[in-house]
Formats: C-alpha cells, sequence, structure tokens
C-alpha cells in the first residue's frame, strides 16, 4: 500500500494465486485505522495484550467487512496504524455510504467493547491495482487532519479536498499579543487563549499546520518571558515551557492540547503572580518606609494616615508589615521613632518632654511607656548611661 511502486496486471494475478485470493476486482479503497491516545495505550498494557487487542482490532475489521460481501487485507504500517486495503469485486460494492456504515460499525464496536477508540481515515477510491498507493497517500492526508478535527471519528480524504483550507499564517497574528498580555500578567491573556484556541478548532488545518501553529505559539511566549529577571524565568521554564514542549510531543488532538496547556499556562501564571505580588509588595513597602522614615515625627502618622497617602486598605499595609518585617504597623514606628529619640538622648541636652515632641509623642508619658517597653530603660536611665 505504501511507496509509489506501481503493480502490472501481471504481478497483481501473480499476487491473488499465490495468496488464494480473487484476482477480479472492480475498485479499491485504502483505510487506515489509528488507535487514539497510543502511549496511554501502550502504558496500559503489557506486550502481549497490546497485541492481543490489536488483533482484537483487525478481527473486527475483517469481520464486518466479511458480512457486507467486501474483501480486505491488512498490514500494520506502525505501531498505532493499521492499513486496510477494501476490494471491491463489482460495481455495487463501490459504494461510499457502504463502506461509510461498516466503518462505522467498526468504530461503535471498538468504542463500546474495547479500552482505546480509534479514528479512521478513508483514502480516494482507485479502479486499477497500480495506484492502491495514491489511496493509501489519500487515507494518510485524510487522517493527519485528526488534530485538528479531533478522534474517534471517520475522516473521508474525498471530504478533506472539497473543504476550504484554512489561513496557518492568520493564526500567527494574535500570538505575540496573547504573549505580551502573558508576561505582562494582564487577566486578558486568558481570553486571549480561549480566542486563539476557538478559531484554530473552527479551522481545518492538517497536524503539520497546528504543530508549526503550537511551536510559534511557545516560540513567541518563551522570548516573552525570557526578557524577565532570572526569577521568572526558571517559574517559566520549569512550570510552563518544559511541560508545555513535552505536551507537544505527544497529544493526540487540538481539543486535547488545548485542555492541558491552559491548565499549565493557568498554573504558570498564579506562581508567577505570587512573584510580581511579592515584589509589588516590597516597592510598596519601600515607599512606605521611607515615608515613615521622612515622617517619624508626625503625631497624626497612623495606618489610616499612610491608608489615605497611598490609597490602600489600612488592614492590608498592616497585613504586610507583618509578613514582611514579622512585626505589625505600630511596633515598627515605635521602633524607629525610639532609634531617632536615642540619637537626640545621646546627643543633646534636649528635655524628655521636647524630645517626645521631635519624634511624634504629644504627651511624655507616653513617650516613657514606649521607650521603655522597647529598651528595657527609662529615658532618663539611658541617658545617663550613654553620657559615661
Amino acid at each position: 500500500m505504501e511507496g509509489s511502486r506501481e503493480i502490472t496486471p501481471e504481478q497483481w494475478t501473480d499476487e491473488m494465486i499465490k495468496f488464494e485470493r480473487p484476482v477480479k476486482y472492480s475498485g479499491f479503497e485504502v483505510v487506515l485505522f489509528e488507535m487514539d491516545k497510543f502511549t496511554d495505550f501502550k502504558m496500559s498494557y503489557s506486550q502481549k495484550d497490546q497485541y492481543l487487542l490489536k488483533f482484537i482490532l483487525c478481527s473486527v475489521i475483517a469481520e464486518v467487512a466479511q458480512n457486507n460481501g467486501v474483501i480486505v487485507w491488512h498490514e500494520w504500517m506502525d505501531h498505532h496504524i493499521v492499513g486496510v486495503l477494501y476490494q471491491y469485486q463489482d460495481e455495487q460494492g463501490e459504494n461510499s455510504e457502504r463502506l461509510a456504515s461498516m466503518l462505522e460499525e467498526v468504530r461503535e464496536w471498538v468504542q463500546s467493547n474495547l479500552t482505546f477508540t480509534v479514528t479512521i481515515g478513508v483514502g480516494s477510491l482507485i479502479k486499477e491495482a497500480a495506484l492502491i498507493y495514491r489511496s493509501y497517500d489519500d487515507a494518510k492526508q485524510a487522517l493527519g487532519y485528526k488534530s485538528g478535527l479531533g478522534s474517534n471519528r471517520i475522516i473521508a480524504y474525498n471530504d478533506i479536498e472539497m473543504s476550504p483550507k484554512g489561513d496557518m499564517f492568520r493564526h500567527l497574528q494574535p500570538v505575540r499579543k496573547l504573549s505580551q498580555q502573558f508576561r505582562l500578567g494582564n487577566p486578558t491573556w486568558g481570553e486571549e487563549l480561549e480566542a486563539f484556541f476557538d478559531e484554530l478548532e473552527r479551522t481545518l488545518l492538517s497536524r503539520e499546520d497546528v504543530e508549526s501553529i503550537l511551536n510559534y505559539l511557545i516560540y513567541q511566549m518563551n522570548r516573552e518571558l525570557m526578557e524577565l529577571s532570572e526569577d521568572y524565568g526558571e517559574i517559566w521554564r520549569n512550570k510552563g515551557l518544559l511541560p508545555i514542549n513535552e505536551l507537544l510531543q505527544r497529544f493526540d488532538t487540538l481539543r486535547e492540547f488545548r485542555g492541558k496547556a491552559s491548565l499549565i499556562l493557568t498554573e504558570t501564571s498564579e506562581h508567577l503572580e505570587r512573584i510580581r505580588e511579592g515584589r509589588n509588595n516590597r516597592s510598596l513597602l519601600a515607599e512606605v518606609r521611607s515615608y515613615i522614615e521622612a515622617n517619624y515625627f508626625d503625631p497624626d502618622l497612623s495606618l489610616n494616615h499612610l491608608s489615605d497617602k497611598f490609597q490602600i486598605n489600612s488592614k492590608y499595609v498592616s497585613q504586610l508589615f507583618k509578613e514582611e518585617f514579622g512585626e505589625n504597623f505600630v511596633d515598627y514606628l515605635a521602633f524607629v521613632r525610639m532609634e531617632h529619640a536615642k540619637q537626640l538622648l545621646s546627643d543633646t541636652s534636649m528635655s524628655v518632654q521636647d524630645i517626645a515632641g521631635k519624634v511624634g509623642y504629644q504627651h511624655s508619658v507616653s513617650f516613657n511607656r514606649v521607650f521603655k517597653r522597647i529598651t528595657g530603660k527609662t529615658p532618663v536611665v539611658f541617658r545617663s548611661e550613654s553620657v559615661k
């Protein structure tokens, strides 16, 4: 079936006599049965069980054909694809609806009785034995559209040939925008991804075209993410790029790739977002901390004051301080004020009451209490010890 060698009528007759097969024919069609999710199949069964299930598949194909008065030959073209030559002996057998009915019977039986499904590529009708290879090529081409059309179905070359083909390059245009949105952490990247896959699934594309588009998507996303710092890049490589490249090597259909790739990218995005949140928190806290250092003497400095100043929730500010510095805002502010108070107590002769006012306390009693809590000493004792 495979190849381009043309067999002569004499060779055909000799072969049929040798194998005790009918010499007469009115036409041929090559059909390829591909076992779906073959990687999972290999992992689920021993070598012996795999052979048995493959034997059952071929037996069902032969039995259905025999019941319909059609002679078939089968040959495993690959580990997961069996090629079947349907030989018609009269014009009545050359009926597309009849073949479609036989193939649908096989497909349904496999789905109902075995643990896997098959996708069936149907070649064109050939009138001469010498041109059987052309029907094989057509069946192979039809099966190549499985990625886009889906598995567990019949794909006829004639239907593919008459359908308008998709423009592959049209699907490359939204990839860059999608990749940029993903890099920036813009929530709309998810919508862009869904629209991208929706458009792919609406278009008739071969496996080769689908792989080219998906490879470009991964390339563009990798290019965008590699512009970020190393911590982002490490997350992308381990959580995104590596698993999605592995998926690209073994996916069966576009729908399968879509579902699994969306989960991978969503998880990666969540990891990246956690880094962004951490960085944004640190940036915000750096601003808040600088503001406190510059305005510690303001008696009105409080969580509410910072909330108004930086347009953030006061409870959120307190939470960030606790997470970043291990202490709440009130304790942090008190620490900053006491550091300045200690310097004034050591370097100046200002009264304790004046120093209290200089570091943001309107009442020296409150200042004394906080100072002792933090340093373990009263301001007077601290000053006397620092002078010695």
